[in-house]
C-alpha cells in the first residue's frame, strides 16, 4: 500500500473538479503537421516553463475524454497530440483552440517515411516489412498506396475523423496550414500577440516524389473534413 500511495502522489492526476487556470491556449498537434517545429517556437515566445507538453499516452487519452489536467497555474499553453473533447474549453474557459492541418496524402507520405525511418519496433513497420522485404527502407509509390487502402494503417492516415469528431474545425480559433506555414505563422502570431519565429524541424529527406492527386480517391473524407482549408481538386 504504501509503495502505491508513493506512485499516487507523485503521479499526474486528473479530476472533475474545476479551479483558477492561467490556460489560455490549446493546441492540437496531429502527427506529421507542424507540431515539432511549432513547439520550438512556442518555447521561445512564451518561455519553457509556461508550455505544457501533453504526449504522455495515459494523460493524452484522459484529457481526450474530457478529464481535467491537474498542471501548474503558471501554465499558458497545453500542446500535445490530445484529440479535441467539449469539456477542455468548459475547464479551461479562457482557452482557445489552435490546430495545424496538412494535404492529407502529403501527411501519409511523411508518416509512412516516419514510420520506416524511425519506427521500427512497432507493428506496422513490421507489416510493411513483411510484405515488402528490404525493399521497404525506399519507400516509393507502391509501398504507399498499400499504406493507404490496407485498413491496419487506417488509424495513421486517417486523423481528422478522429480530431474533428467532438469539436468540428468550424470552432477552432485558429487552423493553420503546413503548406502555408510562413504566412499562416504571422496570423498565429497576431492572435496570440506573441512572436513565433519559423523553425524547421524533424523534417526527413527522401529521394522518392509522389503525385498527390493519384492517391487523393483514398482519403477522399479527409479531405472533405478540411474542404474550407485545403482543395481536394487543386493541382499538385
Amino acid at each position: 500500500m504504501k509503495i502505491i500511495s508513493t506512485f499516487n502522489k507523485f503521479r499526474p492526476r486528473f479530476n472533475s473538479i474545476l479551479g483558477t487556470s492561467d490556460v489560455r491556449w490549446l493546441s492540437h498537434h496531429i502527427p506529421k503537421t507542424a507540431g515539432t517545429s511549432l513547439r520550438a517556437s512556442f518555447d521561445e515566445a512564451f518561455g519553457r516553463r509556461q508550455v505544457y507538453d501533453l504526449y504522455n499516452p495515459t494523460l493524452v487519452k484522459d484529457f481526450s475524454n474530457g478529464q481535467r489536467l491537474d498542471i501548474p497555474k503558471r501554465i499558458s499553453l497545453i500542446h500535445g497530440h490530445f484529440q479535441p473533447h467539449p469539456n477542455q474549453t468548459e475547464l479551461y474557459q479562457n482557452a482557445k483552440r489552435i490546430i495545424w492541418i496538412r494535404d492529407p496524402v502529403a501527411r501519409a507520405w511523411s508518416v509512412l517515411k516516419h514510420l520506416i525511418s524511425v519506427q521500427k519496433h512497432k507493428k506496422e513497420f513490421l507489416l510493411l516489412k513483411e510484405s515488402f522485404g528490404e525493399r521497404v527502407h525506399t519507400p516509393d509509390d507502391e509501398i504507399l498506396d498499400f499504406f493507404l487502402k490496407k485498413n491496419e494503417f487506417k488509424h495513421l492516415n486517417r486523423p481528422y475523423q478522429n480530431y474533428f469528431k467532438n469539436v468540428p474545425i468550424e470552432d477552432f480559433a485558429f487552423v493553420g496550414v503546413t503548406e502555408r506555414f510562413d504566412s499562416d505563422i504571422k496570423k498565429l502570431s497576431e492572435l496570440m500577440e506573441v512572436k513565433l519565429k519559423t523553425k524547421t524541424l524533424n523534417a526527413i529527406p527522401s529521394k522518392s516524389v509522389i503525385n498527390k492527386d493519384d492517391f487523393k480517391h483514398y482519403l477522399k473524407e479527409e479531405y472533405f473534413l478540411v474542404r474550407n482549408f485545403i482543395d481536394y481538386d487543386s493541382p499538385q
